[in-house]
């Protein structure tokens, strides 16, 4: 079922850029459906900011956008699309580190969640945290595989790497990800 939703996504995403790139404007509201969905998926993973996302996704649909005259007919749309919004985000990255970062917002629990809740929510903020830390190359390959759920191929394409680099990358970041965490949540 999940390769079958995968496939008609891509499948879509394809024919929707197929026409776009062809000239047939309207078909910008199919790849924008298509593609946002997951590229804000990725775009905040990567960001741990809803408007660092929205302004990485508003980017890299301007790139495919400026692109789709270039665009090669029959190429897959999705791993296009991710390799753009990586480079948007790696050039964001890049004039950040020439400004102040904006200190990062406190997040208290609420007094009233149940003791569970609060569990849950320091769990999800601890591996949130520990995703964030991991370095980029890391990072990137887990989100593709484990959060995006791409195959290992596309995200090899993506990134540009071989397959079993990819596949790597992705164990490495789990096992970081695994440690520190249990680190983390036992307080040490």
């Amino acid at each position: 079922m999940v390769e079958r939703s995968r496939r008609s996504f891509a499948d879509a995403a394809n024919d929707a850029m197929e026409l776009y790139a062809d000239g047939e404007d309207t078909a910008f509201g199919r790849v924008y459906d298509a593609l946002e969905p997951r590229l804000r998926r990725f775009a905040l993973a990567l960001t741990g900011s809803d408007a660092a996302a929205d302004d990485v996704i508003q980017q890299t649909l301007l790139q495919i956008h400026l692109s789709r005259a270039r665009f090669a007919r029959g190429a897959p749309v999705v791993p296009w699309a991710y390799a753009i919004a990586r480079n948007v985000m790696r050039d964001t990255h890049r004039r950040a580190l020439t400004e102040q970062k904006f200190a990062a917002e406190a997040c208290s629990p609420a007094a009233s969640m149940p003791d569970e809740a609060l569990d849950q929510k320091r769990r999800r903020s601890v591996v949130g945290e520990e995703i964030s830390r991991l370095p980029e190359q890391l990072r990137e390959a887990f989100l593709l595989i484990n959060v995006e759920q791409l195959p290992v191929p596309q995200v090899a394409d993506i990134l540009g790497i071989s397959p079993a680099n990819a596949k790597v990358r992705a164990h490495r970041a789990r096992k970081l990800l695994a440690e520190a965490a249990a680190l983390r949540l036992r307080g040490v």
